[in-house]
């Protein structure tokens, strides 16, 4: 398997600010992997409890990101906080055929 992308060393245990449905969060993300492709996966959980919020990310096995990519969950009860996650400029969006390839901002 070839190596996951991981989170740079400067986002990790940083914290967030994200406000979603109406409720404001101090986040952190989390950095695991999918189990069947070594994609990375990052889970969103609040920076004060660890409790989980959501995880960012999806797996689309029939598709490749690009280097140092990632597919971002922009739909359902993701919608809001992938917008406010964006906003803090940490990410960037990949030219990909699909609009969801993020990567992180070096």
């Amino acid at each position: 398997m070839p190596a996951a992308t991981k989170i740079p060393e400067k986002y990790k245990d940083r914290h967030f600010e994200v406000t979603t449905y109406g409720e404001t969060y101090r986040v952190v993300l989390i950095e695991k992997n999918y189990g069947n492709n070594n994609r990375l996966r990052i889970n969103i959980v609040n920076a004060d409890d660890f409790e989980p919020i959501a995880v960012l990310t999806m797996n689309i096995l029939d598709d490749k990101p690009g280097d140092d990519a990632f597919f971002v969950k922009t739909y359902s009860e993701n919608e809001q906080i992938s917008k406010e996650l964006f906003k803090t400029g940490i990410f960037e969006k990949v030219d990909h055929p699909r609009e969801v390839a993020w990567r992180f901002k070096e």
